[in-house]
């Protein structure tokens, strides 16, 4: 008779053939057999195949929901999305470590200050050749990789800033977020200043009839929705659909 270790070895071996007449049963039995599925969660160490991760998210999915729904905060939200990524991670307090020593390096004078530190010397960037990688869109891969989508990167810039007490604010136009402070307007993805004439000829270029609605600051909760609904999209092209689809309803929530 299998023990439970040897039963979850056994399960987790099969769960890399790529018969998926032997894989699907297997899928199957982890989403329905609480007690399996934890026990090759602990007998992988972290390292889990994607079928396994998938039977993690969907068992886990409804706590992630009402999470993100209690949650407060932009930095609270965004390591809640990081769970898509990486299941039952601790990523709030790994991520805030990182922040916290980024704040503590960062110039002092205003968020403009900060928003070029960020860019030129600790060279955060948008990620141009990977746009839509879900990566660029969870904040423990975007401090790691430096690199992100624009509302990403302008999302570190913010925490940092407020960590710092410094007066900041995201301006979530369409197909893009900047970073806006009393004294200007950068772009985070492209590491450059932004006009006030840039700021209103990219809102009319992209379908809004004005910038005037988008300078008082997007809320954190509007950057949440609108990050989950990133990564709904991203995941979706990919045909992940199990992250997909609670990317999409944490998107509705």
């Amino acid at each position: 008779m299998l023990t439970a270790v040897s039963e979850a070895e056994a399960v987790l071996t099969l769960l890399s053939d790529p018969d998926p007449t032997v894989r699907g049963p297997l899928v199957q039995r982890l989403v329905e057999d609480a007690g399996l599925r934890e026990r090759c969660w602990n007998a992988c160490a972290g390292d889990a195949p994607g079928p396994l991760l998938d039977a993690i998210l969907r068992a886990d999915a409804l706590g992630l929901i009402e999470a993100w729904g209690a949650s407060r905060g932009l930095e609270e939200g965004w390591c809640l999305l990081a769970q898509l990524h990486a299941p039952r991670q601790d990523h709030a307090a790994a991520c805030a470590v990182q922040l916290d020593a980024l704040a503590a390096r960062a110039p002092r004078e205003d968020a403009g200050a900060v928003a070029r530190w960020l860019c030129q010397d600790v060279a955060f960037s948008g990620d141009r050749e990977a746009y839509d990688d879900p990566r660029n869109s969870q904040l423990p891969e975007v401090l790691a990789r430096r690199a992100g989508l624009p509302i990403a990167v302008t999302g570190v810039w913010l925490l940092v800033c407020r960590r710092l007490e410094l007066p900041c604010r995201a301006l979530a136009m369409p197909a893009h977020v900047f970073a806006a402070w009393e004294g200007g307007a950068w772009d985070l993805f492209t590491g450059q200043a932004v006009s006030t004439a840039q700021l209103e000829h990219w809102a009319r270029t992209h379908g809004a009839p004005s910038a005037q609605p988008f300078l008082g600051g997007a809320s954190d909760s509007e950057l949440l929705l609108r990050m989950a609904r990133n990564l709904a999209a991203a995941y979706a092209r990919r045909d992940d659909l199990v992250r997909g689809a609670i990317a999409a309803v944490l998107a509705r929530a």
